[in-house]
């Protein structure tokens, strides 16, 4: 009886350790941690268990590597090997993505002072809070109403970051208001313009009030459009009517821009 019972789990844990050595079945586990690590990504508040999938799918591929040369020659089993290499095509195809990946910020706040919170596979790499007097801004980079704006230091690009308003993380610097000034506090009543920089990718806009998030909306009737500009080569991106696409009465230090451009004194407009 107790030589049947030794047997049956011999042969049960040969059974599964054939299933772990099975160079085909583990490169359909890898496809499927690489598709649980890519959602992870998708939604990037969860980056960090995306990183964790990404490291334990790097070692399960190693392994799978071992295996499959391994099932190459064997005689019974190189179509087995031929089929897992196959499967590597998505899994390879994921790994060469990440480094380009151009997807979403997850950006969250909370605490007193304001605590954000940046993670994501695109990297952060600055931040800009301005003022509802940015509405007034007449060209591109107008920093009108800029509260407070921080950029990386070159080769610092963190896939996740925690920091609290007018608090510089590591790696990064001020650049509005002035090094070593404090920025001005935030007013609850007032709806701020946040503009979050990826590195892989363009700017990521929301609004913020208070300690909530929500949606960028900008002025539906406020476009911005070309004026031909004889002197240079390239026009001016003016503010324009949306509907007409007729360009807004600029204010005086924005005709003397233009003038500027006009004179070749700034490069663009």
């Amino acid at each position: 009886m107790h030589s049947k019972m030794r047997q049956l789990i011999n042969g049960y844990v040969m059974w599964n350790l054939r299933r772990l050595t099975n160079s085909l079945l583990l490169s359909e586990v890898n496809v499927a941690i690489a598709a649980l690590a890519l959602l992870c990504f998708v939604f990037p508040r969860f980056t960090e268990l995306g990183g964790l999938l990404c490291l334990l799918l790097l070692l399960l591929f190693v392994f799978d590597i071992i295996l499959v040369l391994r099932d190459l020659f064997r005689s019974g089993t190189r179509g087995r090997a031929v089929f897992a290499a196959l499967v590597w095509l998505p899994v390879l195809f994921f790994l060469l993505m990440i480094p380009q990946w151009k997807g979403p910020l997850y950006v969250g706040l909370k605490g007193d002072p304001p605590t954000f919170q940046v993670r994501g596979m695109a990297m952060f790499c600055g931040l800009d809070i301005y003022s509802p007097e940015h509405d007034k801004a007449e060209w591109r980079d107008d920093n009108v109403g800029l509260v407070w704006s921080i950029d990386h230091s070159p080769r610092n690009f963190p896939i996740a970051e925690r920091f609290a308003y007018g608090e510089v993380p590591s790696g990064f610097f001020q650049t509005t208001p002035a090094a070593n000034m404090a920025p001005p506090p935030l007013d609850p009543a007032l709806t701020y313009t946040l503009v979050v920089g990826r590195c892989m990718g363009g700017p990521q806009y929301l609004s913020l009030q208070g300690l909530v998030l929500s949606q960028y909306k900008p002025n539906p009737d406020v476009c911005w459009g070309e004026l031909k500009v004889p002197e240079r080569q390239n026009p001016a991106w003016v503010r324009v009517d949306c509907k007409t696409r007729q360009p807004i009465p600029m204010s005086e230090r924005a005709k003397e821009r233009l003038k500027a451009y006009r004179e070749n004194r700034v490069t663009f407009y």
